[in-house]
C-alpha cells in the first residue's frame, strides 16, 4: 500500500471514530501501523478509538508512543489529556493526575514561547 492510501485509511479511520465505530476504525488503521509503526496521525486515531472501546492499556501504550516521537507542543497536549483520560479509567488517579498536569504544563510553555 502507497502512503496515499495510508492517508485515507486514516482519514476514514478519524471519521468512524467521530461517528462512535471506533471498532471498524481500529481495523481500517491495523494495515497502515502494521506498515508504519510510527505514522502520528493513526496512532492518534488508533489511541482515541482504543479508549472508546474500552482497551484502557493499549490506549495508555499507544499514547506513551506517541509522546515518545511527537515534538509539537499542541499536539502533546492533546495527547497528554488523552492518556489522562485513559490512566483515569484503568484506576491509576496518580499518573492520570501527573499527565493531565504535564498537559497543563505543555500549554504555559507554549504561551510562554509566543510572548
Amino acid at each position: 500500500m502507497t502512503r496515499k492510501q495510508h492517508n485515507v485509511l486514516v482519514l476514514m479511520a478519524q471519521t468512524y471514530v467521530r461517528l462512535g465505530h471506533s471498532r471498524h476504525a481500529l481495523s481500517l488503521l491495523h494495515p497502515v501501523l502494521k506498515a508504519d509503526p510510527d505514522h502520528v496521525l493513526a496512532l492518534r486515531a488508533a489511541a482515541q478509538a482504543q479508549l472508546d472501546v474500552g482497551e484502557n492499556d493499549r490506549a495508555i501504550s499507544t499514547c506513551e508512543h506517541l509522546l515518545s516521537i511527537e515534538t509539537g507542543f499542541s499536539a502533546r497536549k492533546g495527547i497528554q489529556l488523552l492518556l489522562s483520560r485513559a490512566l483515569f479509567r484503568a484506576n491509576s488517579m496518580a499518573k492520570a493526575r501527573r499527565a493531565f498536569a504535564a498537559a497543563q504544563s505543555t500549554s504555559e510553555r507554549s504561551v510562554q514561547c509566543n510572548t
